[in-house]
């Protein structure tokens, strides 16, 4: 079996998230309707600085509307929307200790996986060696493993689990995990706080044919398998995960307005999408952009105004009928494909098609981006 839930933790295939590219200089302001084809040059990276400063009020002015709230928009079609969590604001703060009950790290007769008497060898597993837990334990990763390694098993018997690291992020470097028993971080009552990043490892195969199948990807390759164990890890809750615009966003602007209130965090990436008619991978006006920091209810019927490190490189509309979503990309529990393996290869620029698309030369080319290969997830129900 596996336990998660829709907002307790991220997992990242780095062979699916499109590169977001400079973007070109430009002044148009926001329209109230979609707006033109972009440019050819592709949109903004993600700001590296991080901010520091979480402000709850501000003397900003946001201008006097109208916005669009959640009662005055209007959807075609309505996506449902989970209710907020019980419970959100109790459990997720660090401190609050006594809120917290059955947290897996805390149980007695845990063994460190950084103690070499963990280890029938007596050595701590090195570079590419494949793992095998001992039966019968609850092995504990309270810090970064440095080295990469093979495949983990973990016995039927056994589990791993994270500890909460206050001081830095806990990375594992890993080509795969046989799960039989059980991986855990943090539990439904014992919310896991703090960064912990896996990263799968592994080239495309070569021998992968037109049907994607492949001898030599098998379930532990640059995967985790879960046949008959148990995948239990439960970060911290953000709500919602994603909203839509209030007011629309001209080019040069620092903050957006959101009609819900969020409780994301400063240095958090979040995506706003397009509202240009023409989106494709090399041609879209989709921003990723880190949070400086959130003004919750800024003036009525807004959410939550959320402050950027640095402006809109492209205009996103906002309209009774119509509004760009605004999305958090940023967890604290990540499970991603390695950044040196998993990216496609086929990108060379190639000469237009010579189809035109919505006013534009911008049809793609064939067979491009087709051979990435990003860490995956096989779960076994019988």
């Amino acid at each position: 079996m596996i336990e998660t839930e829709p907002v307790s933790h991220f997992v990242t295939f780095s062979s699916i998230i499109y590169p977001f590219q400079p973007p070109p200089e430009t002044t148009s302001p926001p329209s109230q309707s979609p707006t033109s084809s972009p440019s050819s040059s592709p949109p903004t990276t993600s700001p590296s600085s991080s901010p520091s400063k979480s402000p709850t009020s501000s003397p900003f002015a946001y201008g006097s509307g109208p916005f669009v709230t959640l009662e005055t928009s209007s959807e075609l079609v309505t996506i449902p929307r989970p209710p907020e969590p019980a419970g959100l604001n109790e459990d997720e703060s660090r401190r609050s200790l006594s809120a917290r009950s059955n947290c897996p790290q805390d149980e007695a007769g845990l063994h460190s996986w950084h103690d070499a008497s963990t280890w029938s060898g007596g050595q701590v597993p090195s570079a590419g060696q494949d793992v095998t837990l001992p039966a019968n334990s609850k092995v504990l990763i309270s810090q970064s493993i440095d080295d990469e390694l093979g495949i983990i098993t973990i016995p039927s018997s056994s589990e791993l689990i994270f500890d909460e690291n206050d001081s830095s992020p806990i990375t594992l470097d890993i080509s795969g995990m046989d799960v039989q028993g059980a991986l855990k971080a943090g539990s439904g009552t014992c919310r896991y706080l703090t960064k912990l990043v896996i990263t799968l490892h592994g080239a495309r195969p070569t021998d992968i044919n037109i049907y994607g199948r492949s001898d030599t990807a098998v379930e532990t390759y640059k995967g985790i398998s879960v046949d008959g164990g148990v995948i239990s890890m439960h970060g911290k809750r953000y709500y919602p995960t994603w909203t839509r615009l209030s007011e629309s966003v001209a080019v040069g602007q620092t903050y957006l307005l959101v009609q819900e209130e969020v409780n994301w965090e400063v240095g958090q990436e979040i995506v706003l999408t397009t509202t240009a008619i023409h989106d494709s991978r090399d041609w879209h006006q989709n921003e990723v952009m880190t949070i400086d920091y959130i003004v919750n209810n800024p003036v009525p019927g807004v959410g939550s105004a959320i402050h950027l490190s640095t402006p809109a490189a492209y205009a996103h509309i906002a309209n009774n009928g119509y509004q760009a979503e605004v999305g958090l990309l940023t967890r604290n529990i990540v499970i991603q494909g390695a950044a040196d393996d998993s990216e496609p290869t086929s990108t060379d620029d190639c000469e237009a098609t010579g189809e035109w698309h919505h006013g534009t030369n911008f049809a793609v080319c064939p067979d491009q981006y087709t051979d990435g290969f990003g860490g995956h997830y096989y779960i076994f129900w019988w």
